[in-house]
């Protein structure tokens, strides 16, 4: 977070909430998300806060309801500062292949709650497999992935067990990609501009930077965690 200083983090399976979790020049958004699996949290750049996401009145806290027979909620939204309805949303949704159907309805009910019309960029660990993707992408969701710009290895792993082995056997022996993000483009509205997102190359090589080097600890190296983290350079667009 120093080296690069991020405007926004996500961070999910956060331990306490991250009570006692300090990063100079960051502060959590005032609300977290308990998940199936730990808490939810959003960090903002204190420098940007005014900038890009308003005053602390301006930001929409949303816990996203829970689900019917669950106690666990599964993402937390922030408002862009802009003129139309434009969302970060930070989200760790139902686990497993068998879940796929859960992890629609959840996105279901978080398009609903901020409007099928608003702008949406959802980044964390979706959970999603590759045949979800297709249903995602159609109404009334229309949420797909954001294209990797061109020289992006061929299907990046966020989650490789392969060559991962974190905590020894007793990591899943599987390949897939798991943390994504997800966009959806805001409707046109009567003399008002259209919100989208994109990656852009910039000073980050080819717009996305994966995270997956070993860190070296006690003469051993490992890997950090089973999802790999994203860093991008994220453009908002806005045209009329």
């Amino acid at each position: 977070m120093h080296a690069h200083q991020p405007d926004c983090v996500h961070l999910q399976e956060v331990p306490n909430g991250g009570a006692g979790f300090h990063v100079d020049q960051y502060r959590a958004v005032d609300a977290t998300v308990v998940s199936h699996c730990e808490h939810i949290v959003t960090y903002i750049r204190m420098e940007s806060e005014e900038a890009l996401f308003g005053p602390c009145d301006r930001f929409v806290k949303l816990q996203l309801p829970e689900q019917a027979g669950s106690e666990f909620g599964f993402g937390l939204a922030l408002q862009l500062n802009l003129e139309e309805p434009a969302f970060l949303v930070n989200v760790h949704l139902e686990p497993f292949k068998e879940g796929a159907i859960t992890r629609h309805e959840q996105l279901s009910l978080m398009s609903s709650r901020l409007g099928h019309k608003a702008a949406v960029l959802i980044a964390g660990d979706t959970n999603t497999r590759k045949p979800e993707l297709k249903s995602l992408s159609k109404a009334p969701l229309n949420v797909t992935p954001i294209k990797v710009p061109q020289g992006m290895p061929d299907a990046p792993s966020t989650w490789d067990s392969f060559s991962n082995r974190f905590r020894g056997e007793q990591t899943f022996p599987f390949r897939a990609a798991f943390s994504r993000f997800l966009s959806r483009s805001g409707s046109a509205s009567a003399g008002n501009a259209i919100v989208s997102f994109a990656v852009v190359p910039g000073e980050l090589s080819r717009g996305i930077l994966l995270f997956e080097s070993p860190i070296l600890s006690t003469k051993h190296a490992f890997h950090l965690s089973d999802h790999f983290g994203f860093l991008a350079d994220i453009s908002i667009l806005q045209s009329m």
